[in-house]
């Protein structure tokens, strides 16, 4: 755990792990959903590889790659409560880790970050979050991802 997070995350994980790998394969068509949005998910995260198929094929980086390098990749994930939406979006994240062989780190929210019911103390708790996050990329230079169950 970072110093002071333990209020805002639940857990914090290096990708990939282990657990979350075990876990993708206990899921019900896991690997089918996973196949289906692997290249969406590759063209949110993959600036590098992104740029060498731009140069491979066009002899220079396109212009577009421009608006993805500083762009925070983000995937919503929506159903009924109980059907997969945490577990896919943790496996996910530990499945592309593997696949860019890089380390990752995965931050899961608490539901403290909920609050105590104080007008926009939730934001608050969830813009924190966030920071540590950007601040946490910024020092280690890693790719980084922010889960959260469902806020009612």
């Amino acid at each position: 755990m970072i110093e002071g997070t333990s209020e805002l995350f639940e857990a914090e994980l290096v990708l990939p792990d282990t657990r979350l790998v075990e876990q993708a394969k206990r899921l019900i068509g896991f690997t089918r959903r996973f196949d289906r949005m692997r290249q969406d998910l590759r063209l949110l995260m993959d600036y590098e590889g992104l740029k060498k198929w731009s140069e491979k094929h066009y002899k220079h980086p396109l212009p577009l790659l421009d608006a993805l390098k500083d762009r925070y990749p983000l995937v919503i994930f929506h159903g009924d409560v109980g059907n997969g939406k945490t577990a896919t979006a943790e496996a996910m994240c530990s499945a592309l880790a593997k696949e860019f062989k890089k380390e990752a780190m995965l931050f899961k929210l608490s539901t403290r970050v909920r609050g105590s019911g104080e007008v926009g103390e939730m934001s608050t708790l969830i813009n924190q979050a966030f920071g540590i996050v950007v601040k946490q990329q910024e020092k280690r230079g890693s790719h980084f991802s922010l889960s959260t169950r469902a806020i009612r």
